[in-house]
């Protein structure tokens, strides 16, 4: 059992309660079956696609797909090129983990943990780097309780909001920095059972 998963386990126990005396609804935890996790970097002449891997998850979910709780925490070690092959790729995952971006040997892990599902959309607090933001992620919920849940959805997130930049690599480095695309494009799809 993860620290995190200790740490929020009363408060997804008051919240399930809280749902229960309010509309009699009664809440499943669920873990990931099965999961893509797709991340997209651009430039104005390029892009590049890849994928990561939970680390960690726990959710509890009502029998009408209400999300009560959601915790992910996703292993940036695990950060994955899967437009080009070979030594190309190679380089760039290596890029992708060091310093001038995710820093993965200082921050192995990045999360997202939901305070509230309203409005088709989970709110919660997105870490990356150690920096936390407030981000409203679309969710679509499918399924059921006995076939188990599918949660699916795109956001973008300023990567400038959490130092996943090249501000250590002098000027050159900064000129870098300006030609790419500050937002990097996320969809995911987790099969829960």
């Amino acid at each position: 059992m993860s620290k995190l998963y200790r740490i929020l386990r009363p408060l997804v126990i008051t919240g399930t309660i809280l749902g229960l005396s309010a509309g009699n609804l009664s809440a499943g935890a669920y873990n990931i079956e099965n999961h893509t996790i797709r991340w997209t970097g651009a430039t104005p002449v390029k892009y590049h696609t890849g994928l990561l891997s939970p680390k960690s998850f726990s959710a509890d979910i009502t029998d009408n797909g209400q999300i009560m709780s959601l915790s992910v925490v996703l292993d940036m070690n695990s950060i994955d090129v899967t437009d080009l092959r070979g030594n190309s790729r190679d380089k760039l995952t290596a890029h992708l983990q060091g310093e001038d971006f995710f820093h993965v040997s200082e921050y192995p892990e990045a999360s997202f943990v939901m305070k509230e599902h309203k409005d088709g959309k989970m709110h919660g607090t997105f870490t990356v780097r150690g920096i936390a933001r407030q981000i409203a992620i679309p969710v679509k919920v499918a399924g059921s309780t006995s076939d188990g849940w599918t949660l699916s959805g795109k956001f973008a997130f300023n990567r400038q909001n959490h130092n996943v930049n090249y501000a250590n690599s002098g000027i050159i480095g900064l000129a870098k920095d300006k030609i790419i695309d500050d937002d990097i494009q996320m969809e995911v799809d987790l099969k829960l059972k």
